[in-house]
């Protein structure tokens, strides 16, 4: 892409450009001193006749409208967004705060070499920021991160940049689209069939790290079953190295599910915890969060497996036990009777309505299975005021709100799933007001279970 702009052009009567700072597929971005107040600013600029595709203006101001709801210390803030005309030309104006300091990627090409305890440390922080961005409602999926995209300050601090591929979308849920976003190397595999997913970024993550270990894009490392082989060529404590592998699985229902889960287990590999900074607790299927005047839960939902579904609906084998049995023996009829057309054709009648009858029947059942072997996930942010409750199941989803001071307690019952003999089975939880009963599914254990419903118990009680 040309440039748009020279230095010492004047925008809007405001913005001088310096000098450009970096070129994208559809943009270019210039560090600027906006004029009000001498400050030192990033302008990003896309031009309407350059652009080509249409795709590329919505992506761009959704940049724009995404990052005006955005308040974070390690992205950089919003100022402006504008558009100017000229006779050949429309130009699209995004101005942000300018992060001094040099992307990952300039580090790495320099010969930087991170310690094993400096790349957890931008790891943290980058889940921090992340874990941010996916609680927000919807969440904002960021689905290009990389090293450069990540700025380095000389104080070891980490600003995450540029959202031009960023996504808004309800929690957890798959949005598929037919834009090619992200960058070799760096996306998962859902990703490249046009899915994101919260834990798209975290894969994305884990490829960065891989490219601080060994400085080379993880496109250029070896492969085993299609998954990063980054040990071959670095020397990490078993620990850090099984975490990475975490980040790094092709299958999503293998990956860490959340920032929150990634970044507690890097912190500490033991099963419930606390972790001291924003106190939060978690397993790998429950996370809360708690502070003075607030909590927040959060439950995690599984990918079912086509073996746990069979093992839990044993019913599932008895009607296609019937149905052949049925079958067998009208066809059997038939057989017998095949000069009486009147026959055969109340054998034909039989068999169909029998195989209707049955197949809705099993559908139900494997529907209803799946949905109590996946769980729901579900969302619970409840403060002194008010509380949310999102419940995002396979066959529904929707967000409650209420006032907290209606809030009595929250049950559940538990079961295992027989014959799995797993430790986690199936929660039904109630969560009752005064006004109305609210029921979701949880996959988790059943110590899981009294503990949340003990921190529930607690705080209700802490703010009464």
């Amino acid at each position: 892409m040309d440039d748009l702009h020279r230095s010492e052009d004047i925008i809007a009567d405001r913005y001088r450009i310096v000098r450009p700072l970096g070129h994208g597929g559809t943009s270019v971005t210039y560090e600027a001193e906006d004029l009000t107040n001498y400050r030192l600013v990033a302008i990003k600029v896309l031009s309407l006749r350059q652009m080509g595709d249409w795709k590329v203006l919505e992506l761009f101001e959704r940049e724009s409208r995404i990052l005006q709801q955005l308040s974070h210390p390690a992205i950089p803030k919003y100022l402006d967004y504008f558009y100017l005309d000229s006779q050949s030309d429309r130009r699209f104006y995004l101005v942000q705060e300018l992060v001094s300091g040099r992307s990952l990627y300039e580090l790495g090409q320099k010969g930087w070499k991170p310690t094993e305890s400096s790349v957890k440390a931008i790891a943290e922080q980058v889940l921090e920021i992340l874990d941010y961005l996916h609680r927000r409602v919807p969440p904002v999926i960021h689905r290009d991160i990389k090293p450069q995209n990540l700025i380095r300050q000389s104080d070891g601090r980490i600003f995450l940049v540029d959202f031009g591929a960023v996504q808004d979308v309800y929690r957890y849920t798959v949005s598929k689209g037919g834009t090619f976003v992200g960058t070799l190397g760096y996306m998962p595999p859902e990703q490249f069939r046009g899915e994101t997913h919260c834990a798209s970024d975290v894969y994305a993550l884990g490829a960065t790290l891989v490219y601080l270990l060994t400085g080379k894009s993880p496109d250029e490392l070896p492969q085993k079953r299609l998954k990063i082989d980054f040990r071959s060529t670095t020397n990490l404590s078993p620990q850090f190295a099984d975490w990475l592998d975490s980040l790094l699985e092709p299958a999503i229902e293998d990956r860490y599910q959340s920032a929150a889960i990634a970044l507690a287990n890097l912190r500490s590999q033991q099963g419930i915890h606390k972790v001291n900074k924003g106190g939060i607790l978690h397993s790998n299927r429950v996370a809360i969060e708690k502070q003075k005047d607030c909590l927040f839960i959060e439950f995690y939902s599984h990918s079912w497996k086509l073996m746990s579904v069979i093992f839990s609906a044993p019913i599932f084998f008895l009607i296609l036990l019937v149905l052949y049995v049925w079958g067998s023996f009208l066809i059997m009829i038939a057989h017998a009777f095949q000069y009486e057309a009147i026959t055969l054709i109340s054998a034909i009648i039989w068999i169909s309505i029998i195989i209707t009858l049955s197949s809705s029947l099993c559908f139900w059942i494997v529907i209803k299975h799946i949905e109590n072997v996946r769980g729901d996930r579900v969302i619970l942010n409840i403060n002194q005021q008010d509380f949310t409750l999102s419940i995002n199941g396979f066959l529904k989803s929707y967000i409650c709100y209420g006032k907290t001071k209606n809030l009595i307690q929250l049950t559940g019952s538990w079961k295992n799933f027989e014959p799995l003999k797993k430790p986690e089975g199936l929660a039904n939880f109630n969560l009752a007001s005064s006004q109305i009963r609210y029921q979701f599914k949880a996959i988790i254990t059943i110590r899981e279970m009294h503990w949340v419903e003990g921190e529930l118990s607690k705080f209700l009680e802490s703010i009464s």
